[in-house]
């Protein structure tokens, strides 16, 4: 089971939600649309920064600002990475999963 810490920020007034995982340093970026995807040095998936979510996912920012945690989870398929970013509300069971799709030019790891 994998135990690895995330941090995440929602600004409201900018619309930005940003994900990370704890201790890893961005070392290069890639822009995808309104999508940030940052990697480390070893480039392993560091961090996300979704621009505009509540257009992008249709998820209302009174709900967004409601984020009580949030984790990244990676999937890698030949060239194509799926990063599914996964929130959790305060008062709410229920958890949204945004997904992400990176074609690659050459497989990474996750």
């Amino acid at each position: 089971m994998n135990m690895e810490k995330f941090t995440f920020i929602y600004d409201r007034e900018v619309d930005s939600l940003f994900v990370c995982r704890e201790g890893r340093k961005i070392h290069d970026s890639v822009m995808v649309g309104e999508i940030i995807i940052s990697f480390d040095k070893d480039y392993h998936l560091a961090a996300i920064e979704i621009l505009n979510p509540d257009l992008l996912y249709r998820i209302p920012k009174k709900r967004l600002s409601k984020i009580s945690s949030a984790k990244i989870q990676v999937q890698q398929r030949g060239d194509v990475m799926w990063i599914y970013v996964i929130l959790s509300f305060k008062d709410a069971r229920e958890t949204e999963t945004l997904p992400v799709q990176l074609q690659m030019e050459r497989p990474l790891s996750a």
